[in-house]
């Protein structure tokens, strides 16, 4: 570890933010559509600062649209997660001078889903 190095997982810059809006409709229930933005600038996930240790910035754009039961009890949502599709890692790991090999582990790409909930 040298001195200049910088601390691991943890982002100069980390930025999130969330907008949620529900319009009401009487006796119909209600319609909601949320998004949430996640930022972080570049950083490294080892003490020592290897460039193949590090990940680059990325954001993230998540999205939900739900109609909501007039009692409140249903609702029934669809969905995205990482909807611009960002590839970045949460994990990176660079052994070559102990095992001779690197591993990360990919973020999971865009995702798409629907829900039902029922609360009582």
């Amino acid at each position: 570890i040298e001195k200049d190095d910088e601390l691991p997982n943890a982002p100069e810059w980390s930025v999130n933010a969330s907008a949620q809006y529900t319009y009401e409709m009487g006796a119909m229930g209600a319609l909601m559509a949320r998004g949430d933005f996640a930022y972080n600038d570049s950083f490294s996930f080892q003490p020592n600062n290897n460039p193949l240790d590090i990940q680059d910035s990325y954001q993230i754009f998540n999205v939900r649209f739900a109609w909501i039961s007039p009692d409140r009890n249903w609702n029934v949502a669809v969905y995205g997660l990482n909807v611009s599709d960002e590839e970045y890692y949460m994990t990176l790991s660079d052994q070559r001078g102990d095992l001779g090999v690197a591993t990360g582990v990919s973020a999971p790409p865009r995702e798409w889903g629907m829900e039902v909930n029922y609360q009582y």
